[in-house]
Parts: C-alpha cells; sequence; structure tokens
C-alpha cells in the first residue's frame, strides 16, 4: 500500500480536452456544476459533471448530446474543438470576426445569386403550362412567402411542414395519373379511389393553412 498518502487519480488527455470544452461552456451558458447536472436526463451529480471538466472521464453518447443540447454547442466542438456554425459563440473574438466576415460576403453573393434565379424563375413560369397540382402547390408557396413565420399552428407544426405535406399529396397523385404503365381503366380505377383519399388529405392541408393565411 502506499502508507496512508492520497493516490492521485487518473486523467485521460482526450476526456481533459473535452472536460475544459464542458467547463468552457458551462460558464458562457452561466449555469453552475450542479444547475448543468440538474438539466440533463436522468440528472447528474454535481461531481459527475466535475469528473468530465477534470477530464477523469468522458460523458458517454447519450450524456455528450444532452450537453449539446444544453449548452447549445455541437458535439464535434465538445469532443475534438472543431467549430461548426452552432459553436460560434465559443470561439475567440478575432477568430469569431474574421469569420462572420466571410460569412456575410458568402451570403450577399449567394443572396444576389438567388435573387438572379428568383427573378428569372418567376419570368418562365408559363402559367398555361403548369398541372392543376402545380398552381395549387404554387399558390400556397406564395401565400407562405406573404406571411412567413409569423404562423404558428397549435400542433407545433412550421407552415413550411405544411407545404411539404401538401406538396409530397400532389406529387403523389401527379405520379398515379402520369403512370404510362398503367391502361386507361386502370388508371381510372385508381385515380377514382386515390382521388376520394387524397382529397380529404389535401382538403385537410388547405383548410389548415389558410385558416392561418387569413389572420
Amino acid at each position: 500500500m502506499n502508507g496512508g498518502e492520497n493516490v492521485a487519480r487518473k486523467k485521460y488527455p482526450e476526456a481533459v480536452e473535452t472536460g475544459q470544452r464542458i467547463r468552457l461552456a458551462r460558464i458562457e451558458k452561466g449555469l453552475s456544476m450542479e444547475q448543468l447536472g440538474g438539466k440533463l436526463s436522468p440528472p447528474a451529480s454535481k461531481g459527475a459533471v466535475s469528473n468530465w471538466e477534470n477530464g477523469y472521464n468522458l460523458p458517454n453518447n447519450t450524456r455528450l448530446n444532452q450537453l449539446s443540447k444544453v449548452l447549445d454547442v455541437s458535439t464535434t466542438y465538445l469532443l475534438n474543438g472543431s467549430y461548426t456554425l452552432r459553436d460560434m459563440h465559443m470561439m475567440p473574438e478575432i477568430k469569431r470576426n474574421v469569420l462572420e466576415k466571410q460569412l456575410k460576403k458568402t451570403i450577399e453573393k449567394n443572396n444576389s445569386i438567388i435573387d438572379s434565379n428568383l427573378s428569372n424563375a418567376i419570368n418562365n413560369i408559363e402559367e398555361d403550362n403548369l398541372t392543376v397540382s402545380q398552381k395549387i402547390y404554387l399558390t400556397n408557396a406564395i401565400k407562405y412567402l406573404k406571411t412567413g413565420s409569423r404562423i404558428e399552428f397549435p400542433d407545433g407544426s412550421t407552415p413550411i411542414a405544411y407545404l411539404a405535406a401538401l406538396l409530397n399529396t400532389l406529387l403523389r397523385y401527379d405520379s398515379l395519373i402520369n403512370d404510362s404503365e398503367k391502361n386507361t381503366d386502370e388508371k381510372k380505377e385508381y385515380q377514382e379511389f386515390y382521388e376520394n383519399d387524397l382529397l380529404k388529405e389535401f382538403t385537410a392541408l388547405v383548410t389548415e393553412l389558410n385558416k392561418h393565411y387569413s389572420k
């Protein structure tokens, strides 16, 4: 034995670096170790958080994902120190300023390209050549652009989620009707069957969208 002397606990290099980043992110969030542990599920003790921060052990994958959400950083940052856009607030100020300038230039350039593409796309739309499904979707997409993020649905869904569901419904219909491998009689049967099914689904989606567009 060691004659009663304290035995130094072993630290692991990879755990030490991750622990330092956990500590920095925790302090950035204004949380104590106890408060951070209490936000995890199941809660982690202050001792467990201390062990992570001091490099005595690494959080498991479940804990890493929870820490990522609570601390608002990526698991990539916690594990190896690489920054993603989500981690910009953790960057040294000089590095962050440089990146923000680069991002601003990229965004401005992309916006110019997007504006040009959008203008061309709108100008090239020939209404007479659009299918009924395309007209329906385009109408609702324009309504969405006018109202944007101001809409909130009771179930927590976003307008774009409803538009995606609407598009999926319409594409299923178009695919069914335009299936060249089916003969006319088959198409008629499928059309009658699916129109009833899809019509209910479509009506529900549009009703929900219009309810909020009109606010």
